[in-house]
């Protein structure tokens, strides 16, 4: 699985792009590596990041979200509350709001699964329809050689 899963209602965002960049470019500079070290990357790596990205933590921060959700999805625990904990306790919890907006616009899986098994069910009755036109067929034509 790719992206953050929202545990309460079963979405998941997986094109998290957008997301990052809006905290990123919302986010504070001062904060860089408190929010880092609440996504759990630590101090040296933070500072290497940013080195890397010559001091710009927009774009530093865009990476730092990346390696969480790799490690996150990886055990499977990417979500959309441990992002918005990490914001919150790096004193910088409004941002949640931008969360809460990439999120609103995510439809929940389980529906697309759900049209998935009535595109199948739609499919087995042309299935059944055209088996029953193929058995009037074969009956016309033994009719037909009966004559």
């Amino acid at each position: 699985m790719v992206g953050i899963t929202d545990t309460n209602d079963g979405k998941i965002l997986e094109n998290t792009g957008y997301l990052y960049n809006e905290i990123a470019t919302n986010y504070p500079s001062n904060n860089y590596t408190q929010l880092c070290n609440e996504l759990g990357v630590r101090f040296a790596e933070s500072q290497s990041i940013l080195q890397r990205h010559l001091l710009n933590s927009k774009k530093a921060l865009k990476e730092v979200f990346n390696i969480w959700e790799a490690k996150g999805n990886a055990k499977g625990n990417a979500t959309r509350a441990k992002l918005e904990s990490a914001l919150k306790k790096a004193e910088t919890g409004a941002l949640c709001s931008i969360v809460a907006k990439h999120f609103a616009n995510v439809e929940v899986h389980e529906e697309e699964e759900e049209s998935d098994e009535s595109d199948e069910d739609e499919v087995r009755e042309e299935e059944e329809e055209s088996d029953e036109d193929e058995s009037e067929e074969e009956e016309e034509e033994d009719s037909d050689e009966g004559d």
